[in-house]
């Protein structure tokens, strides 16, 4: 976790969540955050924090952090909960599709994170994806994953709420042109329940929630005369506040 209540000696604080002793971890190899004494879950839906999450949340440093989230006598601690009350859920583990319908049903207005990098064989077959998928629209771009799809899009395709894959710094190429810097490709459903993707930058995305800056989405330029733009298909909303 990355906020305590400071109240004990010895570089200690207290859990936001159960109240409970936690010491601060402040050395040179890791991000510095706060841990439970001993091997304590106060979170039913606590998973051990990787450095992915620990560098996604140090972003959202002065806006919105991690905290305690309580509904119908239970309570949970979010990620980061935006001043707009929205919650960024980060996940790298592995999740069944039961605990992520009860994470949405429990937040409501909330989005994932994931991290595109879990498995191994997740970034080539993305990349195909997005490289062979056809185009819909070019600003902003959208495009239909190839048939074949990848598996983490039938692990993550879209429930209730939005989901945003991080795959770091790895180049796509959509069109035949490299994507100038880094995404995050956002999974949505059309009228029909057909998966589209979407993208928009990682530092326009972190704005957008921290500043209320506009979203900036991914767009393709083409020099060649004559051609006929693609359509988008109606894209379902699914948070009534903010904008995918």
């Amino acid at each position: 976790m990355a906020f305590a209540r400071s109240r004990h000696r010895n570089c200690g604080g207290g859990c936001p969540n159960c109240e409970r002793e936690v010491l601060a971890k402040c050395g040179q190899q890791r991000i510095w955050h706060w841990s439970h004494v001993g091997k304590l879950e106060c979170d039913h839906w606590w998973e051990p924090e990787t450095e992915w999450h620990r560098s996604w949340k140090s972003l959202f440093l002065l806006s919105g952090r991690k905290c305690r989230t309580s509904r119908t006598m239970a309570s949970a601690i979010a990620d980061v909960k935006t001043a707009a009350g929205l919650v960024i859920e980060l996940q790298h583990s592995p999740i069944t599709p039961v605990e992520r319908r009860s994470r949405e049903l429990f937040y409501k207005s909330m989005i994932w994170v994931v991290d595109g990098l879990r498995y191994k064989r997740d970034l080539q077959a993305f990349s195909d994806v997005v490289m062979y998928g056809s185009v819909l629209q070019d600003n902003p771009m959208y495009l239909r994953p190839t048939p074949r799809g990848a598996g983490i899009l039938k692990r993550w395709a879209p429930q209730q709420c939005a989901v945003f894959l991080d795959f770091g710094n790895h180049e796509f190429i959509v069109a035949g042109a490299k994507v100038p810097e880094p995404v995050l490709w956002c999974l949505q459903l059309d009228v029909h329940g057909g998966l589209v993707i979407g993208a928009v930058t990682r530092q326009g995305f972190v704005d957008h929630f921290t500043t209320g800056a506009v979203l900036p989405r991914l767009t393709i330029e083409r020099s060649m005369q004559g051609f006929s733009r693609y359509q988008l298909p109606p894209v379902r909303r699914y948070q009534r506040r903010g904008r995918w």
